[in-house]
């Protein structure tokens, strides 16, 4: 059953207000996840909630599922973890805890969207070592480091043709 609830167009925001063909009832939306082309539906009650209760515009409507929405926002805060962590190191580049949050951060963002100067985050940590006993999080993001820019390698790498 396509349950149909009914729009309470004073509780739309201004912008949905004076939009075009605000429609009478909202009712179950289908459609496909951009990211893995799943069938989703926006349901009629969740529509209620965007539109009316948090006052979203009409229009705007999800176009990724919920699994798919949650890792793209991780991402997103992945990368701004690390432009955070690499901000601070700039302006305090010899602190052993602002390096260490930089190696953790530029790690964290390469397991999630396999970007991210992983060459970088090990002269970060050869630094920390010279100086300190590093902790474990930062030895294992160091080792996270060498075998994945050891498999780049491996992969960017072509076989040289031996002249004979």
């Amino acid at each position: 059953m396509n349950p149909k609830i009914r729009v309470n167009i004073g509780a739309l925001s201004e912008k949905s207000r004076r939009s075009w063909n605000i429609p009478e009832f909202w009712e179950d939306i289908h459609y496909q996840c951009r990211d893995c082309r799943a069938e989703c539906v926006f349901p009629a009650e969740t529509q209620r909630d965007w539109y009316e209760r948090q006052k979203r515009y009409i229009w705007q409507r999800p176009n990724r599922c919920l699994k798919c929405r949650k890792v793209r926002n991780q991402k997103r805060i992945a990368k701004t973890m690390m432009d955070g962590r690499l901000g601070e190191l700039k302006k305090h580049p010899d602190d052993e805890s602002t390096i260490a949050n930089a190696i953790l951060a530029i790690v964290h963002h390469h397991r999630l969207n396999n970007t991210g100067d992983l060459q970088f985050a090990i002269a970060l940590s050869r630094r920390l070592s010279e100086n300190k006993q590093a902790s474990r999080a930062v030895r294992d993001a160091t080792d996270y480091c060498a075998t994945h820019v050891v498999g780049q390698a491996d992969r960017n790498s072509t076989p040289k043709m031996e002249e004979g």
